[in-house]
């Protein structure tokens, strides 16, 4: 319920492009990218519902849930406790994804962007 970072594919692919084509980079960096902002994902779901003009609604399922459904999809029990870990820290306000915001962190593409370029033909 509380709002995480999204970021576009894209523009991760633009700033990794950058430092290789940078001939003073050394091989190694680490840098948080964020997007432009944060959101629930209750508001990710309102914003595909109007840039789609269609209903989208975000359903939270348990974490028993998650598992399950990646059970069915044929994942082990090692990538099932990977993935549902990967959800927890998602989840918490104070975890891994609570990094405070930089400058450098802000990338240009909106949802909004992404839905309009990559969901309308």
């Amino acid at each position: 319920d509380h709002d995480i970072p999204f970021v576009s594919a894209n523009d991760i692919g633009d700033i990794a492009a950058e430092y290789l084509m940078d001939a003073n980079w050394t091989g190694q960096w680490t840098r948080n990218i964020m997007g432009p902002s944060n959101m629930t994902l209750k508001e990710a779901a309102d914003i595909f519902s109007a840039e789609l003009q269609q209903e989208i609604v975000y359903k939270q399922v348990t974490y028993d849930d998650v598992k399950d459904q990646f059970a069915k999809f044929g994942a082990n029990d090692t990538v099932q406790k990977e993935l549902v870990d990967l959800y927890m820290a998602l989840g918490d306000p104070n975890g891994a994804y609570a990094t405070p915001r930089t400058f450098e962190a802000i990338t240009p593409t909106t949802l909004e962007d992404v839905i309009r370029t990559k969901f309308i033909p």
